[in-house]
């Protein structure tokens, strides 16, 4: 009597516009924390963005000046693979999967790759002439699916961006790669590549993909809030958004270009009344420690006097600070008043925090409660403060 393997379970989540360092993120934990198989459609992302590969070199593979003239985000992915720019008109499959959930497929990139093209070839069945050329899915020829992969031990990834539409000038951000497949010949970025939604429509490719999938696992479809988990800690995602500092110094080191910077003279009354911290330990895993408000503060002003700190500024100072103010920029001084913040989980607690509070925190800037919203309430907040 025989028995049929019985199919593994594939979790397919499905989303509209996330954020691809969201997705990237996801994928990572998912890879790394879980022990399920996972499927996820992404049709389409909130803004262009480029995202390279892990050892991707920016320098080499974008036109860096325009990329930091129009302040386009780039990201650094956990996988290898080439570099794309992404938005709204492109659509993202991921499969994070257990090696014995396909027991024919050999953990390796060639195999993989491999099975990735034949699943594909089911869900492009009388669409084009569709083929997996070297690593990359094509029609006639022409790209329209980049891939990228990483493997662990037990498990992997691969995803793939999907050209469903795209814009013309968004192609101009990349320089033609050193490293390219054979079957490109040295064309361009407009003659390399095509325009998925030619050939078949959003709605149907994800349909027909997650169809494709029913052929060798049994799925269930899973809602992405279902997946958030604020309380894992231990997971550091390698994925990173790239400083500007990091490009600036790429496109300056390239070709001796060289950055026109003005000379900045601060305007009179530019001292901050009010700076929030939040506080992080420089290595994670760093035992728990209690903070002195008043101590800690004193520190920063010594420190960081007459320094100029704008909204989203990392320093470091056994603890990353970060600004958060609705006012830009400001310079520290001896009046600034200095408050901390701590996550949670981050290990930190903090004491002392209302003696660190100067009672004049909201009348130094003359601020004006009325235009506040908050008007009558002075002598409240002269009680508080």
């Amino acid at each position: 009597m025989s028995s049929s393997r019985v199919q593994p379970l594939m979790n397919v989540v499905r989303v509209k516009g996330v954020p691809i360092l969201q997705q990237l993120h996801l994928e990572e934990r998912l890879l790394r924390t879980s022990s399920q198989n996972w499927c996820i459609v992404n049709d389409g992302t909130n803004e262009p963005t480029i995202v390279m590969g892990i050892s991707g070199k920016p320098a080499e593979l974008l036109e860096i000046g325009s990329v930091l003239k129009d302040k386009i985000p780039v990201i650094k992915r956990f996988t290898g693979g080439g570099t794309v720019i992404v938005d709204h008109q492109t659509v993202f499959v991921t499969f994070i999967c257990n090696t014995d959930a396909l027991p024919s497929v050999q953990p390796y990139p060639r195999p993989i790759m491999s099975w990735s093209g034949q699943l594909y070839s089911k869900v492009f069945q009388g669409v084009g002439d569709f083929s997996l050329r070297e690593n990359d899915y094509v029609f006639d020829n022409r790209k329209f699916g980049g891939n990228a992969q990483s493997i662990t031990k037990g498990r992997w990834v691969h995803h793939t961006s999907f050209l469903w539409d795209y814009e013309m000038e968004n192609m101009a951000y990349l320089k033609l790669p050193k490293r390219a497949p054979d079957y490109r010949q040295a064309r361009d970025h407009l003659d390399f590549i095509c325009r998925m939604k030619d050939y078949i429509s959003r709605q149907e490719f994800i349909n027909r993909t997650i169809s494709a999938l029913g052929s060798q696992f049994s799925v269930t479809s899973m809602e992405l809030e279902s997946l958030d988990n604020p309380n894992d800690t231990k997971f550091a995602p390698s994925t990173r958004l790239l400083r500007k500092q990091e490009l600036e110094e790429c496109f300056e080191s390239e070709s001796g270009n060289v950055i026109l910077q003005s000379l900045f003279i601060p305007p009179e009354d530019f001292n901050l009344a009010l700076l929030i911290l939040d506080l992080e330990f420089v290595k994670k895993g760093t035992k728990d420690e209690q903070v002195d408000a008043v101590s800690l503060a004193n520190q920063v002003r010594k420190r960081f006097a007459n320094q100029i700190m704008t909204i989203g500024q990392k320093v470091t100072f056994e603890y990353h600070g970060m600004q958060k103010s609705n006012i830009e920029r400001g310079m520290v001084s001896a009046d600034t008043c200095i408050m901390f913040e701590a996550a949670n989980s981050s290990g930190i607690k903090i004491v002392n925090q209302r003696e660190a509070a100067s009672s004049s925190i909201f009348w130094q800037k003359e601020f004006n409660l009325q235009s506040l919203g908050i008007g009558g309430l002075g002598a409240e907040f002269s009680d508080i403060f």
